[in-house]
């Protein structure tokens, strides 16, 4: 019985492996990525990921605490690594509120560069057409691009852009610079409501009379 016992997870270890089979928790990029990168840990099919669930990274006898954006039906959570994260290899799990963690698989943490968001172009008059770029794809479907003046709370005072596409991929948004958008310098806030956080920091795009 314990030989048959080992050959399954074996079997099961191999598989994994193989990708011929997925493992129902898991983090993405599965081949590591430096602090500032965004990820996403995914738990199919249990769906345990709520709201107020943060990432633990745990290495040396010490954890550090990353918070995630959650969603219906709590399958998926986006987060970006905490800069505090020195170079090396992690256990990963997720804390749920009642407190409860739950084993997601080892990460390791690089020296990579984070790439930035970019917008295109970076300037123009009012319903000018514009497209924003985020190398990690965390734009979901239905986001806002909220234009705000600096000082502006942009989650109150920010105006939507007109005529919103989002790709497949969450890589680029594009859309047209709404009529209602001040003069100057705008910031653009990009996020799944106006009332959430936003995916990556604003870029700026100057409104020509």
């Amino acid at each position: 019985m314990k030989k048959l016992g080992l050959l399954i997870l074996l079997l099961v270890t191999v598989l994994l492996s193989a990708g011929i089979v997925q493992a129902p928790t898991k983090i993405v990029p599965t081949d590591g990525a430096g602090p500032g990168h965004p990820f996403t840990i995914v738990d199919t099919p249990e769906g345990r990921l709520v709201d107020g669930t943060k990432a633990v990274f745990k290495k040396d006898g010490s954890e550090t605490l990353a918070d995630l954006r959650t969603h219906s039906p709590y399958k998926t959570a986006k987060g970006s690594l905490p800069e505090s994260l020195s170079g090396g290899s992690y256990t990963v799990y997720f804390k749920v509120p009642s407190g409860d963690e739950f084993f997601v698989g080892p990460f390791t943490v690089t020296d990579e560069p984070v790439m930035e968001p970019s917008i295109e172009p970076s300037e123009g008059l009012r319903g000018t057409a514009f497209t924003i770029t985020d190398p990690y794809g965390r734009i979901a479907p239905g986001s806002v691009a909220l234009f705000y003046k600096l000082g502006q709370d942009p989650q109150i005072e920010g105006i939507n852009a007109d005529g919103i596409i989002i790709s497949p991929d969450g890589t680029t948004l594009s859309g047209y610079v709404p009529g209602a958008a001040l003069s100057g310098e705008n910031h653009i806030w990009v996020s799944p409501t106006p009332a959430d956080t936003y995916y990556f920091d604003p870029v700026s795009f100057s409104v020509i009379d």
